[in-house]
């Protein structure tokens, strides 16, 4: 043997290479060796040699390094061990040299001595895995364990760092500070908040944040669930393309006390980060953001897909629908996007789905600072320097509540509230909450939400979005109500957002019975009444498999698959195969009974050619099987929302008025609705916004149409709508009982009623007008006169001043005034006689004449009294 040189490249093909990055363990095995060998190992990684002497030996009565090994007869196989940073990952830089130390340079190696090479491997190291940080500050031993330290504990929150062997970025490490102890060499370090509401001290992890920027977050379990396990992840920070990207993280200042993290990036940047925990979500609201978000993206998700059934998160939404998350699409604009799964998954079932929003002011659709309230109770205003208007409003121990008139000039579909608050006795984050704030539109309530602690009264947190629903063009009530239980609770503004979302429709492209399968084993045909056809097929639990076999004339992209079934005791496992690849698998739901059928969730298929292909059910074998009925392969197109004119039937009108009436519409999708007048009356204008209404006396008692056609622009069969309204300029349109004509002429105005005597003459206007008097001059009012009787008078009569289009009746009663005075009318209430209709254009006199016969009173007043009275009204 000579000295010998390996050159290779450090290199594997993985998203990230650490092959130059941790050490290596290299192993020479000798086929034969004669006499003795030493031999001294010296690695070269393109700029330096490093002789290996990270070996020990037992010499001189102690262990010495060396970095030579002896090999013979006896040893034919000998390890060295490489430092860690050391290798080159450029191609043919790394260099392994093999030297034989002869005797008079100090080695063992026997004259003649010769050797044959059997094999040499270079290995990694074996990696330690997790350990506690070794740069700890202000840590207390009893706080260190073997895999993780604890750097911060209150019986509510704990904060533990872990250092890993061997990080991927290593050396790379970030610092993390807690109020009561620190650590340098952090990898990634993991909040553990207690459970509310039990019984007992119960912890889950919420939050893990490695030096990547990648985070992973969880919600408190559900009620009798231990634990549940992390899915998808997050990348925190500024991150670039890569085939691994990351955010390099220098420090992490975590504040326990209200859930928040301080976060400096190594390139300079920095960004807080709030957190906001219950049993159903885990909310990280994302603020202070200090880094460049134009040509780096703000965040990253990560998940795992391999098929339906088996994935982390399997569908994307944003507003323009629903999408397989790894097909289909490259880009998604928008201020929100959801990850979730729509099939139920056997890989980490319980893993968490993500939501994504940018909030921020100039995303609503409306902001209010509450310091702007119409109304309330229980709150006081105040300043704070860290509420956007530089104000705020406060409530006290009790709560109290906060009323916001808004208006809003159009539709707004899924409409959701971002409340900005603080509060810096918000609970404990653990066994019990901060205040719970509710929210009411228009009287009902739509949401809650608990409020938690956010480090003081300055320092403003947002609850997590309450949605509100579609909130319609108009006017509305929004009642945000802070209840009792901590020392109070401050309000800074409020947002809404809308989030819409579109509708997809189905286009079946191929229906199957599961019953005209082409082949099958371990398959029963079952008669069941609620199959379609009345037949379907039993799967068995012994591993049953359907084969079904179609053409397509064209091709599908983008298929979706439906199965009815039906289970009586479920799960039950059903793969689906698409030309002998799995496509999805899902565990059916107990249906009740053999009878009773149900869809599966939508299963996504992918793309299928022209031609023929095979569908393959298999069902497994956890319980006693399952029925199919059918199978349904289709595609989704989006669908277009029809808007919707918001008319009421009828609006009414005063006359010589000028009145505005709001033509509003409402669009599902979101879209910017443009309405247009497709006939209106002569006294109206439309300005695309409002109908301008301007009348005169003359429309009094009139019914006008005004029709309106709407549309989205997108061009749809159902993108216009058309609808009409009546504009009705009532007679009495304030419903005083005074025609608005006759006001109008006497008044030049509608305010006064029929109570009222402007003229101050004792007569109100409604005897005004049933007189036909003049409301405003105080001599003009119904006369009447009457001669003085006497003894032996025959006739009586009453004479009375008349005006144009009036009935006069007159009255009659004998004997003393008083309360309960009955008065009657002559005999004959004929015109002439007892009643006179004036139809002289101009004012007039007429005497009713009472003489006494049975066509008038009919007698003499019995004792000589008698009062009469005139009555004046329309006839």
């Amino acid at each position: 043997m000579s000295n010998q040189y390996i050159t290779f490249t450090a290199f594997e093909p993985e998203d990230v290479n650490l092959v130059h990055l941790i050490g290596s363990r290299l192993m020479v095995a000798m086929r034969e060796v004669t006499g003795t060998l030493d031999v001294r190992v010296s690695i070269w990684n393109g700029t330096d040699w490093l002789a290996l002497t990270n070996q020990v030996e037992w010499r001189d009565w102690r262990w010495q390094p060396t970095s030579n090994q002896v090999f013979n007869a006896q040893n034919l196989v000998r390890h060295w061990q490489t430092p860690d940073f050391f290798w080159s990952e450029d191609t043919d830089m790394s260099t392994i040299r093999l030297e034989v130390v002869p005797a008079e340079r100090g080695g063992e190696t026997t004259p003649g001595a010769r050797a044959e090479y059997d094999a040499l491997q270079l290995t990694k190291r074996d990696e330690a895995g997790e350990m506690a940080p070794l740069e700890l500050v202000d840590v207390p031993w009893w706080h260190v364990g073997p895999n993780f330290a604890t750097l911060y504990e209150d019986g509510n929150v704990i904060v533990e760092a872990i250092h890993i062997d061997f990080w991927w970025r290593a050396p790379a490490a970030m610092e993390v500070v807690t109020p009561q102890g620190a650590a340098t060499d952090v990898h990634y370090f993991r909040i553990v908040k207690r459970v509310p509401d039990t019984n007992t001290m119960e912890y889950s992890q919420v939050f893990v944040m490695y030096e990547d920027g990648n985070v992973r977050l969880l919600p408190h379990p559900p009620k009798g669930v231990d634990w549940t396990p992390f899915g998808a992840s997050v990348i925190v920070g500024p991150t670039v393309e890569s085939d691994r990207p990351f955010a390099a993280i220098r420090r992490v200042t975590v504040n326990p006390k209200d859930l928040s993290m301080d976060i400096e990036y190594k390139n300079g940047g920095s960004c807080r980060l709030d957190l906001w925990v219950n049993r159903e979500q885990n909310v990280v609201d994302v603020s202070d953001i200090r880094y460049d978000t134009t040509t780096n993206a703000f965040t990253r998700f990560r998940s795992m897909w391999v098929h339906d059934g088996k994935a982390d998160i399997d569908r994307v939404e944003t507003a323009e629908g629903v999408f397989p998350v790894q097909r289909h699409w490259s880009e998604m604009g928008g201020t929100w996007w959801s990850f979730f799964k729509e099939v139920t998954t056997y890989h980490n079932t319980y893993c968490p789905e993500f939501a994504f929003e940018v909030t921020d002011p100039i995303k609503a659709f409306l902001v209010r600072q509450a310091e702007t309230l119409d109304g309330g109770t229980g709150y006081t205003k105040v300043i704070r320097t860290g509420g956007r208007g530089g104000e705020a409003i406060s409530f006290g121990l009790d709560g109290g509540e906060a009323v916001f008139d808004v208006y809003l000039d159009r539709g707004r579909p899924n409409s959701h509230i971002v409340i900005r608050y603080s509060d810096d006795d918000g609970g404990n984050n653990g066994d019990y909450p901060g205040n719970l704030v509710q929210v009411y539109v228009d009287g009902e309530l739509r949401g809650q939400a608990h409020g938690m602690n956010t480090g003081g009264w300055n320092d403003f947190d947002s609850l997590p979005n309450i949605a509100l629903g579609d909130l319609m063009p108009g006017r509305h009530t929004i009642r945000i109500v802070v209840g009792p239980g901590t020392f109070g609770m401050d309000l800074d503004e409020f947002q809404l957002v809308s989030h819409p979302r579109r509708l997809w429709s189905r286009e079946s492209r191929l229906v199957v019975q599961a019953e005209d399968y082409d082949d099958a084993a371990n398959v029963v045909d079952a008669v069941r009444a609620g199959a379609v056809g009345g037949r379907s097929i039993h799967m068995e639990q012994t591993n049953s498999l359907a084969v079904y076999q179609f053409t397509l004339d064209a091709p599908v992209t983008q298929a979706y698959m439906r199965v009815r079934y039906s289970d009586d005791i479920g799960p039950t496992m059903l793969r689906v195969y698409l030309d002998d690849s799995r496509k999805a698998k899902f565990p059916t739901l107990s249906t009740g009974s053999w009878d009773l059928f149900r869809d599966s969730q939508e299963l996504y298929i992918g793309d299928l050619a022209a031609g023929t292909h095979t569908i393959e059910l298999r069902c497994s074998d956890e319980t006693w099987g399952l029925d199919v009925d059918e199978f349904e392969l289709y595609t989704k197109h989006p669908q277009n929302r029809a808007p919707q004119l918001l008319l009421q039937p009828q609006y009414d009108v005063p006359i010589e008025s000028v009145t505005d009436i709001p033509i509003m519409a409402f669009d599902g999708d979101g879209d910017d609705v443009i309405i247009t007048a497709a006939g209106i009356p002569a006294f109206a204008g439309f300005d695309g916004r409002a109908l301008s209404v301007t009348t005169t006396v003359a429309d009094a008692g009139t019914t006008n149409l005004a029709s309106f056609t709407c549309s989205d622009g997108r061009g749809a069969t159902n993108s216009t709508a058309s609808g009409s309204t009546w504009i009705v300029v009532p007679v009495d349109w304030d419903g005083d009982g005074l025609p608005d004509t006759w006001e109008w002429v006497n008044f030049q105005t509608l305010e006064f009623g029929e109570g009222d005597d402007p003229d101050g003459d004792g007569a109100p206007n409604g005897f005004e007008y049933e007189a036909a008097t003049s409301p405003t001059n105080e001599r003009s009012a119904l006369l009447t006169s009457a001669e003085t009787p006497q003894p032996t008078q025959e006739v009586y009569r009453i004479t009375v001043r008349t005006e144009p289009g009036r009935k006069y009746t007159v009255w009659l009663t004998d004997g003393t005034l008083g309360t309960g005075t009955v008065w009657r009318t002559f005999n004959d209430v004929g015109n002439g006689v007892g009643t006179w209709v004036e139809t002289n254009g101009v004012p007039a006199i007429f005497t009713f004449v009472d003489d006494f016969s049975p066509v008038t009173s009919g007698c003499k007043p019995p004792d000589g009294v008698r009062y009469y009275r005139v009555k004046a009204a329309m006839p």
